[in-house]
C-alpha cells in the first residue's frame, strides 16, 4: 500500500516536530511594533537551539561569491513543520557565508484566513504582513485580484533591490498550507523570473525536503533561462516556469518532485555540511 508522498512510512525515521518558543515570538511582536528594522538571517542564530535535527546543507559553493542573485526555492511545510522554518534556516545559511540577508518575496494579505475557526478579514492579514515586512525587510507582492498598478509597484521594488545588490528570495508555488510534494508554479511567476534575470542577476534553485528525519537544505547551480527567452511571448512565463522548478525538482526525491515528476538527473554539488 503506497503512502503520502512526504509523509514518512512504517521503519522511516520519525519527522521531529519545529516550534517557535514564545520569547522568540514576543521578541518579534516587540520589533513589529516598533518598527525597528532585522535581520531574519541573522536573528535566526537565536532560534537554531530551537531547531531539534540540525540540517543537512549542500551546493553552498553554487552560490554567487557577490552581487545579487535570486534564490528560488519550493514550498516544503508539513504538520510539525511550518515551511517559514525552512526560509530562516536558509537565510542564516547565506548571511553566515555570504554575509547577505534575502529579501523574501511573500503575499501581502490571506484571503479566507481563519485563527482557531475565527474568520480574519483580509485587510487585517495586510496590515500585520505589512509591519512584519517592513521590519524583517520582505517584499509584499498584491494578490492576483489586486490591480496591475499595484504589482507593478511590487516588481518595481524587486527590481531596485537586485539594482542595490540584495539577494531575492520567492516561492513560485506560491501556496500556504501543507505541501510535501511539488506543486505547479504559478503563473506569472516565470515572467517575473525572466525580469530579475535581465539585471544580471543569477537564479539559484534551492530544494527543501526532508531526509532521513532531518531537513536537507540544497542550493544548485544557476539556471538559465535563455531557452525561455527564445520562445513566443506568449510561452515565455511557462518556460521559466518549468526550467527552474526542474531545476529544483532534480535536487530532491522522485516521490516528492510531484507535478515536475518528469525531471532531470540531479546536477547540484552533493556535498553535505552538517548545521549544528
Amino acid at each position: 500500500m503506497s503512502h503520502r508522498p512526504g509523509i514518512p512510512s512504517t521503519g522511516e525515521a520519525p519527522r521531529p516536530n519545529y516550534r517557535l518558543p514564545l520569547l522568540r515570538l514576543v521578541q518579534a511582536a516587540y520589533y513589529i511594533v516598533r518598527g525597528q528594522p532585522r535581520d531574519l538571517g541573522a536573528d535566526f542564530r537565536f532560534l537554531m537551539r530551537n531547531v531539534p535535527v540540525g540540517p543537512l546543507v549542500t551546493g553552498v559553493d553554487n552560490m554567487p561569491a557577490s552581487g545579487p542573485f535570486v534564490l528560488v526555492a519550493n514550498h516544503y511545510q508539513r504538520p510539525g513543520l511550518w515551511m517559514g522554518w525552512a526560509a530562516m534556516i536558509a537565510g542564516k545559511i547565506i548571511h553566515e557565508c555570504r554575509g547577505r540577508r534575502v529579501r523574501w518575496i511573500a503575499i501581502s494579505e490571506w484571503d479566507d484566513y481563519r485563527l482557531a475557526g475565527i474568520p480574519v478579514p483580509s485587510p487585517a492579514t495586510r496590515y500585520v504582513f505589512g509591519r512584519f515586512y517592513e521590519v524583517f525587510g520582505f517584499i509584499a507582492m498584491p494578490p492576483m485580484r489586486a490591480s496591475i498598478q499595484e504589482r507593478a509597484a511590487a516588481v518595481r521594488c524587486a527590481m531596485e533591490a537586485i539594482a542595490s545588490g540584495d539577494v531575492i528570495g520567492l516561492f513560485p508555488e506560491g501556496t500556504v498550507g501543507e505541501t510535501p510534494a511539488l506543486l505547479e508554479a504559478r503563473e506569472g511567476s516565470g515572467g517575473f523570473l525572466l525580469a530579475l534575470s535581465k539585471q544580471a542577476a543569477p537564479i539559484i534553485p534551492l530544494a527543501l525536503y526532508e531526509e532521513a528525519g532531518r531537513l536537507r537544505v540544497a542550493f544548485g547551480p544557476p539556471v538559465s533561462l535563455e531557452e525561455a527567452t527564445t520562445t513566443s511571448r506568449s510561452e515565455r512565463d511557462a518556460v521559466a516556469r518549468r526550467l527552474v522548478m526542474e531545476a529544483i525538482a532534480a535536487m530532491m526525491p522522485g516521490e516528492l518532485r510531484g507535478f515536475y515528476s518528469g525531471g532531470t538527473d540531479p546536477k547540484a554539488s552533493t556535498r553535505g555540511v552538517d548545521q549544528k
